[in-house]
Protein backbone atom coordinates (compact mmCIF):
# COMPACT_ATOMS: atom_id res chain seq x y z
CA UNK A 1 0.00 0.00 0.00
CA UNK A 2 1.43 3.36 -1.02
CA UNK A 3 1.38 6.06 1.60
CA UNK A 4 1.54 9.71 0.77
CA UNK A 5 3.56 12.19 2.82
CA UNK A 6 0.61 13.24 5.03
CA UNK A 7 -0.29 9.65 5.93
CA UNK A 8 3.33 8.92 6.83
CA UNK A 9 3.46 12.04 9.02
CA UNK A 10 0.25 10.92 10.79
CA UNK A 11 1.76 7.49 11.44
CA UNK A 12 4.96 9.08 12.81
CA UNK A 13 2.95 11.42 15.08
CA UNK A 14 0.89 8.49 16.35
CA UNK A 15 4.04 6.50 17.11
CA UNK A 16 5.67 9.51 18.84
CA UNK A 17 2.55 9.93 20.99
CA UNK A 18 2.74 6.29 22.06
CA UNK A 19 6.49 6.61 22.76
CA UNK A 20 5.95 9.61 25.03
CA UNK A 21 3.21 7.78 26.97
CA UNK A 22 5.14 4.51 27.30
CA UNK A 23 6.95 3.20 30.33
CA UNK A 24 8.47 0.27 28.46
CA UNK A 25 8.76 -0.85 24.84
CA UNK A 26 9.39 -4.30 23.39
CA UNK A 27 10.62 -4.87 19.82
CA UNK A 28 9.67 -8.19 18.27
CA UNK A 29 10.95 -10.03 15.23
CA UNK A 30 8.32 -12.21 13.57
CA UNK A 31 8.99 -14.88 10.95
CA UNK A 32 6.48 -17.26 9.31
CA UNK A 33 3.59 -16.05 11.44
CA UNK A 34 0.16 -15.74 9.84
CA UNK A 35 -1.99 -12.65 9.97
CA UNK A 36 -4.61 -14.60 11.95
CA UNK A 37 -2.03 -15.35 14.65
CA UNK A 38 -1.01 -11.68 14.74
CA UNK A 39 -4.68 -10.67 15.03
CA UNK A 40 -5.15 -13.03 17.99
CA UNK A 41 -2.12 -11.48 19.71
CA UNK A 42 -3.30 -7.96 18.86
CA UNK A 43 -6.77 -8.65 20.29
CA UNK A 44 -5.38 -9.95 23.58
CA UNK A 45 -2.90 -7.12 23.83
CA UNK A 46 -5.54 -4.46 23.23
CA UNK A 47 -7.68 -5.93 26.04
CA UNK A 48 -4.77 -5.35 28.42
CA UNK A 49 -4.24 -1.66 27.61
CA UNK A 50 -1.10 -2.29 25.63
CA UNK A 51 -0.52 -0.94 22.14
CA UNK A 52 0.98 -2.96 19.29
CA UNK A 53 2.06 -1.21 16.08
CA UNK A 54 3.44 -2.57 12.82
CA UNK A 55 4.90 -0.05 10.37
CA UNK A 56 7.91 0.45 8.15
CA UNK A 57 11.24 0.53 9.93
CA UNK A 58 12.09 3.93 8.43
CA UNK A 59 8.93 5.40 10.01
CA UNK A 60 9.86 3.85 13.35
CA UNK A 61 13.41 5.22 13.11
CA UNK A 62 12.12 8.74 12.41
CA UNK A 63 9.60 8.51 15.27
CA UNK A 64 12.11 7.16 17.81
CA UNK A 65 14.72 9.79 16.98
CA UNK A 66 15.25 12.33 19.79
CA UNK A 67 13.12 10.44 22.34
CA UNK A 68 14.08 8.69 25.56
CA UNK A 69 13.82 5.36 23.68
CA UNK A 70 16.27 6.30 20.90
CA UNK A 71 18.52 3.44 22.06
CA UNK A 72 16.17 1.11 20.13
CA UNK A 73 16.81 2.67 16.70
CA UNK A 74 19.63 0.25 15.86
CA UNK A 75 17.25 -2.72 16.28
CA UNK A 76 14.86 -1.66 13.49
CA UNK A 77 15.85 -4.07 10.76
CA UNK A 78 13.79 -6.84 9.25
CA UNK A 79 10.14 -7.43 10.16
CA UNK A 80 9.39 -5.58 13.40
CA UNK A 81 6.43 -5.30 15.75
CA UNK A 82 6.58 -2.70 18.50
CA UNK A 83 4.66 -3.21 21.76
CA UNK A 84 4.14 -0.17 23.98
CA UNK A 85 3.35 -0.63 27.67
CA UNK A 86 1.70 2.54 28.94
CA UNK A 87 0.43 1.80 32.47
CA UNK A 88 2.98 -0.66 33.82
CA UNK A 89 6.64 -1.46 33.25
CA UNK A 90 6.03 -5.19 33.16
CA UNK A 91 2.51 -5.51 31.70
CA UNK A 92 3.63 -5.86 28.08
CA UNK A 93 6.12 -8.52 29.05
CA UNK A 94 3.53 -10.39 31.14
CA UNK A 95 0.96 -10.41 28.36
CA UNK A 96 3.42 -11.30 25.63
CA UNK A 97 5.39 -14.01 27.48
CA UNK A 98 2.83 -16.83 26.86
CA UNK A 99 2.80 -16.02 23.12
CA UNK A 100 6.58 -16.19 23.03
CA UNK A 101 6.31 -19.73 24.40
CA UNK A 102 3.40 -20.66 22.10
CA UNK A 103 5.00 -19.39 18.88
CA UNK A 104 8.54 -20.46 19.72
CA UNK A 105 10.81 -19.74 16.78
CA UNK A 106 8.22 -17.57 15.02
CA UNK A 107 8.38 -14.57 17.36
CA UNK A 108 11.60 -13.45 18.97
CA UNK A 109 12.36 -10.47 21.14
CA UNK A 110 14.85 -8.09 19.53
CA UNK A 111 15.14 -5.59 22.37
CA UNK A 112 13.42 -4.34 25.51
CA UNK A 113 13.70 -0.84 26.87
CA UNK A 114 12.38 0.32 30.23
CA UNK A 115 12.34 4.10 30.73
CA UNK A 116 14.80 4.50 27.88
CA UNK A 117 17.31 1.95 29.20
CA UNK A 118 17.97 -1.27 27.34
CA UNK A 119 17.56 -4.31 29.53
CA UNK A 120 19.01 -7.74 29.02
CA UNK A 121 16.81 -10.25 27.27
CA UNK A 122 17.54 -12.62 30.17
CA UNK A 123 15.65 -10.23 32.45
CA UNK A 124 12.51 -10.49 30.30
CA UNK A 125 11.25 -13.56 32.13
CA UNK A 126 11.86 -11.87 35.49
CA UNK A 127 10.21 -8.70 34.21
CA UNK A 128 7.15 -10.66 33.15
CA UNK A 129 6.67 -11.89 36.72
CA UNK A 130 6.97 -8.49 38.41
CA UNK A 131 3.90 -7.26 40.21
CA UNK A 132 2.18 -4.07 39.22
CA UNK A 133 2.14 -1.36 41.88
CA UNK A 134 -1.55 -1.91 42.60
CA UNK A 135 -1.11 -5.67 43.03
CA UNK A 136 2.02 -5.23 45.18
CA UNK A 137 0.15 -2.85 47.49
CA UNK A 138 -2.76 -5.29 47.74
CA UNK A 139 -0.40 -8.14 48.71
CA UNK A 140 1.34 -5.91 51.25
CA UNK A 141 -1.97 -4.91 52.87
CA UNK A 142 -3.05 -8.56 52.95
CA UNK A 143 0.23 -9.47 54.63
CA UNK A 144 -0.14 -6.73 57.25
CA UNK A 145 -3.73 -7.79 57.98
CA UNK A 146 -2.68 -11.39 58.44
CA UNK A 147 0.20 -10.45 60.73
CA UNK A 148 -2.11 -8.28 62.83
CA UNK A 149 -4.76 -11.02 63.09
CA UNK A 150 -2.18 -13.65 64.08
CA UNK A 151 -0.79 -11.34 66.77
CA UNK A 152 -4.30 -10.84 68.21
CA UNK A 153 -4.85 -14.62 68.29
CA UNK A 154 -1.48 -15.13 69.96
CA UNK A 155 -2.27 -12.52 72.64
CA UNK A 156 -5.73 -14.02 73.24
CA UNK A 157 -4.22 -17.48 73.57
CA UNK A 158 -1.70 -16.18 76.13
CA UNK A 159 -4.49 -14.47 78.10
CA UNK A 160 -6.60 -17.64 78.11
CA UNK A 161 -3.63 -19.76 79.18
CA UNK A 162 -2.82 -17.37 82.04
CA UNK A 163 -6.44 -17.51 83.32
CA UNK A 164 -6.30 -21.29 83.47
CA UNK A 165 -3.24 -21.19 85.73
Amino acid sequence: MLLNYNKKQNIILNIKKKINQSLSIILLNFINITSNEINIIRKDISLNEICMIMARNTLFKIAFKDTKFNCLIKYFNGPTIVIFSINSYSLASKVFYPYKQKYKGKINIKAISVDGNLISLDLNKKLSFLYSLKLAIMYFIFLIKNIFIFKIFRVLRLVINKKNI
